[in-house]
């Protein structure tokens, strides 16, 4: 074998090689729930987006964009970019008042739970809840997440940091002013059911205020009041779009949310303010 060849030989090998290991840059979502959880699921897609219409196909209920649509917003744009019809296939088991479920659940092997009744409790008026998060970007952060890490072969921690990357772009295109902290610890605050305290989740936010930016945290109000943090920690990293026991049969309601502005402590009040917010949490998901 002259030199020539050697080298086409093993440009050949190599090509093999990575084709084996990628992922396709393609998929399908598939739809698994109640008749009538689908149909309230497909409703949300089309009052966020423009250019088109989604609907429901095939005996998997397989999710399609109106074929001579072309998307003209942003979440339309990446929803369709996430479901383009081909190659893998990635499920959402939609419902309501999911069992463990506060928002979203990151399940792993391409699948995503998604609690409509959590998620719709997120406004989508950015006057009126400006410094706040959105049905839609929340909505779209869920797609992301499982569509990156199938897609790109990521843990749960990446696939999450990317999806929050997609939520704070889908919140600008909106024109609202409000960011998600990709880096940021998120803090669960245990309740006092005997004095009426709720179990507090936060995130660390950022208000982009036209007279300078305001940091602070989104406050989520768990209306479980009964919650203890030791059902809520499963290890790893933790957010409010994640179950907080898969295997519990009660399901994780939202009573409230909001924009909280971070306080800076006085001199020498830093320990008692750490006692006082609890603590930070990490929880891993894994395939």
């Amino acid at each position: 074998m002259n030199r020539t060849s050697l080298v086409h030989a093993l440009t050949m090998v190599a090509a093999l090689v990575i084709a084996a290991f990628a992922t396709p840059a393609s998929a399908q979502f598939v739809l698994d729930g109640a008749a009538a959880d689908r149909t309230s699921f497909i409703t949300m897609l089309n009052s966020f987006s423009t250019g088109g219409a989604w609907k429901q196909v095939g005996a998997d209920n397989e999710l399609a964009f109106t074929a001579d649509g072309k998307p003209l917003n942003n979440f339309a744009t990446k929803t369709k970019g996430y479901n383009d019809g081909s190659g893998f296939k990635l499920t959402l088991e939609v419902g309501r008042n999911q069992p463990g479920v506060l928002v979203g659940s990151f399940m792993g092997g391409g699948i995503q739970r998604l609690d409509l009744t959590d998620i719709a409790t997120f406004s989508d008026d950015i006057t009126f809840k400006p410094k706040g998060d959105f049905q839609q970007a929340i909505l779209l952060h869920e797609l992301a997440e499982v569509y990156t890490a199938v897609n790109r072969n990521l843990g749960y921690d990446a696939s999450h940091r990317a999806a929050i990357d997609v939520e704070n772009a889908q919140i600008k295109a909106m024109g609202a002013l409000g960011e998600r902290d990709v880096l940021g610890v998120t803090q669960f605050l245990n309740g006092n059911p005997l004095n009426g305290f709720r179990p507090e989740i936060r995130s660390p936010w950022t208000y982009h205020d036209p007279a300078g930016d305001i940091k602070g945290f989104l406050s989520i109000k768990i209306g479980n009041a009964n919650i203890l943090s030791d059902r809520f920690i499963r290890g790893g990293l933790f957010d409010f779009e994640n179950p907080f026991d898969p295997a519990t049969s009660e399901d994780v309601w939202i009573e409230s949310y909001d924009f909280v502005p971070e306080v800076i402590p006085a001199p020498g009040a830093s320990a008692l303010l750490g006692l006082g917010m609890g603590f930070a949490v990490r929880r891993r998901r894994t395939d």
